[in-house]
C-alpha cells in the first residue's frame, strides 16, 4: 500500500472516531510504529490532525469547543471508569469544587445520596443533579452563562470561588501535556479553574485518554500544580511512564 493511500484510511478512521492511537494503526496497516509516527507528522503538517501522545486527533483547532451535549457522550465509558475511581477518592465531610466538565459531572453522579458532603460548582447541570441527593449542601457559582459548557463564567463566579477553601478540587480540562500542563478552550473557563486550583488543598485532574498531549488556547497551570491525575486504561504506557516519572500520583481506572 502506498503512503498517500495509507494516509488517506488513517484520515477517514480519525473523522469517524475522533481519534487513532500509533499502536493500533501499525497493528492494521502491518508497518511499524515509527512508520506511523511519520505518517502522522505529516498530516499534522498539513492541518489534518493534531498529533497526541500515541496517537492523534482531530483538528479543530485549540479553542475549538463542542457543545455540552455533544461531549458528555464522547467516551462515556471510559468517563463512566474514571467516576468510580474518583468515588474512592472523596471522604464524608469532604468540601469539593467541581468544575463544569462534562467529566466532573459523571464523577459527581457516582456520589451516594448519604455520603455527606458540601460541594461549590460552576456547572448549572451539577448543580441541579447533585441538589437532589439530600446528603450534598450545593454552592453555586452564579455568573455569567456560557451556553456551550452549562456554565457560570467571570469575575462573579471567579470571586465566589475564591472566597472559599476545598479539601478537593476535581477538575478536567481541554488538554494536558508534559511541558505545557494544563489548558483551556475558552479563557474565562480557564481564568475559573485556577481560582479553584489556587483555593483547593488538592487538585484532581480527571480526563479519559483523548485529552493528553493536546493544547488548548489558555493556560490553567503547569503540571506540578496537579496533586492526582485519575485516567482511563487505554492511556498510553509510554504517557504513564513520564507522568509518573514527572511525580504526579497517576491513578489508571480499570475497565469493566
Amino acid at each position: 500500500m502506498l503512503a498517500a493511500e495509507r494516509r488517506t484510511l488513517i484520515l477517514a478512521q480519525v473523522e469517524q472516531s475522533g481519534s487513532v492511537k500509533v499502536r493500533e494503526l501499525s497493528r492494521f496497516f502491518q508497518v511499524t510504529e515509527e512508520t506511523i509516527r511519520r505518517d502522522l507528522e505529516e498530516l499534522e503538517k498539513q492541518g489534518q490532525l493534531q498529533r497526541t501522545y500515541g496517537g492523534a486527533i482531530k483538528n479543530h483547532g485549540t479553542g475549538y469547543d463542542p457543545s455540552f451535549a455533544r461531549r458528555i457522550n464522547t467516551n462515556l465509558a471510559e468517563k463512566q471508569q474514571i467516576a468510580r475511581m474518583v468515588k474512592s477518592l472523596i471522604k464524608p465531610g469532604d468540601t469539593l469544587a467541581l468544575d463544569a466538565s462534562t467529566t466532573a459531572l459523571v464523577a459527581a453522579r457516582t456520589f451516594s445520596n448519604h455520603l455527606p458532603l458540601t460541594i461549590l460548582t460552576n456547572s448549572i447541570q451539577a448543580a441541579l443533579e447533585l441538589a437532589a441527593k439530600p446528603e450534598i449542601n450545593v454552592i453555586c457559582t452564579g455568573g455569567t452563562v456560557r451556553e456551550s459548557s452549562l456554565s457560570f463564567v467571570g469575575p462573579l463566579a471567579q470571586k465566589v470561588v475564591s472566597e472559599h477553601f476545598y479539601d478537593k478540587a476535581i477538575i478536567s480540562a481541554k488538554g494536558l501535556s508534559l511541558e505545557h500542563g494544563m489548558t483551556e478552550s475558552n479563557h474565562l473557563e480557564a481564568e475559573l479553574k485556577k481560582c479553584m486550583i489556587k483555593s483547593a488543598k488538592e487538585v484532581i485532574f480527571v480526563a479519559d485518554h483523548s485529552k493528553f498531549g493536546y493544547v488548548g488556547f489558555a493556560r490553567v497551570c503547569a503540571l506540578d500544580d496537579i496533586d492526582v491525575i485519575v485516567t482511563d486504561h487505554l492511556l498510553d504506557p509510554e504517557v504513564q511512564q513520564q507522568l509518573k516519572e514527572a511525580g504526579v500520583e497517576l491513578i489508571v481506572a480499570p475497565p469493566e
